[in-house]
């Protein structure tokens, strides 16, 4: 895949989609492509996360500690795993593992802070875009408290 469509795939996700030009072909130059085979674990629960992974191509399943990939959410190209973990540290909420051949792309949280201390109008946009993120995952669990209520 080219820098361009890196770029692009970042652009479309809400945290990155305010970042300045520049910064988000920093971000898609300096992120490391890896390729998984199915059945591969990306990432896995409980361990230190440095950063996060753009999911390029194919799927993985996401396993919340119910042990099955059946059970567990399935995301595609697109989806941004970690995004948390680019801004801080934290340990893995799930194990990833690979449902089919997948590429990603590593996005260390040092490339993140670097961006962020180079171009300080994205990071300003960053903040809010979190801030506004936190702010809706506030309102979906007041409203999954109150259905469960009732």
């Amino acid at each position: 895949m080219s820098l361009d469509r890196h770029v692009a795939a970042f652009a479309r996700l809400p945290i990155f989609s305010a970042f300045e030009p520049e910064a988000l072909r920093l971000i898609a130059f300096a992120s490391e492509p890896i390729h998984f085979s199915a059945g591969d674990v990306v990432i896995r629960n409980g361990e230190d996360s440095n950063g996060g992974f753009l999911v390029l191509s194919g799927s993985l399943v996401l396993d919340l500690g119910h042990g099955s990939m059946e059970q567990g959410k399935v995301v595609g190209p697109g989806a941004l795993i970690g995004e948390i973990a680019l801004f801080t540290a934290t340990t893995q909420p799930a194990t990833a593992i690979a449902r089919e051949n997948a590429t990603v792309l590593k996005i260390p949280r040092t490339l993140i802070r670097r961006v962020l201390d180079e171009f300080p109008e994205s990071a300003t946009r960053a903040a809010q875009a979190l801030r506004q993120e936190i702010a809706r995952f506030g309102q979906d669990l007041e409203h999954v408290r109150q259905v469960t209520q009732s």
